[in-house]
């Protein structure tokens, strides 16, 4: 029998920006070692070299006025020069530090090697608890504050893990993942989670803020949520079935990620996010990236050059022809914190969508 899932269930209470605010735009960075993206999670894993690499991206969001949040790993957090670098940009106000917990190098050390124990919302509750709280503390020793953002390694949201968010004086979640399901993993279903940001256990308790993900395209646009599950299925991989949606344009699941996707298609999810009447956006990308070979989405120096350009280009889009803001984490969670419950949910436009291919990797750390 498989191992119970965590899902994210219908009812939603949905967050509303008020009418007079513009789109606000988060750049999120999870800010870890380097790994193997293919192989086991191992404890060993230290190397964390690609965090030198993060000034090229930080530039970029400097022009824009967009203080990325980095969400920082306990690997990162012990290393000296890596925790100098960040927390130099965080006290001049370039950036912000968050938490990601990667619970196979995070301390005590009492879990096995098994994939669904990657998630650490699969963890015991005392285990997911000791974790958390060894990464917060190691967290405000290094940069000097109580972190307030979260997001789980592997997205691995738990049933549980909201009451130990507010238990140690976080505010913000941004772990799930709309529209993509990690169950064949033992990971957590997000799968029928809202586009835009919600009350994760209640008014007044954890925003959550979820990773920028949707389906775009003329069928898409209408039944996200009962495609959503088409995207995962095994059964349906195999016959290729995503892939031909997104090539006839009728659905194509993107992440608005520079990793791997094209501009076009950023561009493309955007438009229709907003169309359907989401103002809240995540820019989100892996600090691996920006260091030639430490992910697939930078095999060499040019695929890296690339997918900066990418993230200069969606910048550019969301602010010039969106007309949106790039608020701190803290700034977006307090503009969240104080809007109301959003009551309907526009009927999306039709479709007339172009279709393209961008299918991310999603063993994502």
């Amino acid at each position: 029998m498989r191992p119970h899932v965590h899902s994210l269930a219908p009812p939603f209470q949905r967050l509303e920006l008020p009418a007079s605010s513009p789109p606000l735009c988060l750049v999120t960075v999870d800010t870890e070692e380097s790994f193997d993206w293919r192989g086991p999670f191992r404890r060993d894993s230290r190397d964390v070299s690609n965090v030198a690499e993060q000034g090229r991206a930080q530039e970029i969001c400097a022009r824009f006025g967009a203080p990325p949040l980095y969400l920082t790993d306990w690997a990162v957090a012990r290393d000296a020069a890596a925790a100098r670098l960040l927390g130099d940009w965080a006290e001049a106000g370039l950036c912000e530090i968050g938490a990601h917990l990667h619970p196979w190098i995070t301390p005590p050390y009492e879990e096995g090697a098994s994939l669904r124990e990657s998630f650490a919302g699969n963890l015991p509750l005392a285990l997911e608890r000791a974790k958390l709280a060894a990464l917060t503390e190691i967290l405000t020793e290094a940069f000097g504050r109580r972190p307030r953002a979260y997001r789980a390694g592997r997205y691995g949201l738990g049933r549980r893990t909201a009451g130990l968010l507010r238990e140690l004086g976080y505010g913000a979640d941004l772990s799930v993942t709309p529209r993509r399901s990690f169950a064949a993993e033992g990971g957590p279903d997000f799968s029928r989670a809202p586009e835009g940001p919600f009350w994760l256990d209640g008014p007044g308790g954890i925003v959550e803020i979820p990773t920028t993900e949707g389906v775009a395209g003329f069928f898409g646009a209408r039944h996200g949520e009962a495609l959503a599950g088409l995207f995962d299925s095994p059964l349906a991989r195999s016959l290729r079935l995503p892939a031909l949606l997104a090539r006839s344009g009728a659905a194509e699941r993107i992440r608005l990620s520079p990793e791997g996707t094209r501009i076009r298609d950023l561009r493309r999810l955007a438009r229709a996010l907003g169309a359907r009447g989401e103002r809240v956006f995540v820019v989100s990308y892996h600090s691996s990236s920006l260091q030639v070979g430490g992910s697939p989405y930078a095999p060499d120096a040019a695929a890296r050059d690339a997918l900066l350009r990418r993230l200069e280009e969606i910048l550019t889009f969301l602010r010039e022809e969106m007309g949106a803001e790039f608020p701190s984490a803290s700034a977006l969670e307090a503009a969240l914190r104080t809007a109301p419950l959003r009551s309907a949910r526009p009927s999306p436009p039709a479709g007339g969508e172009t279709a393209a291919h961008s299918e991310n990797l999603t063993r994502a750390a």
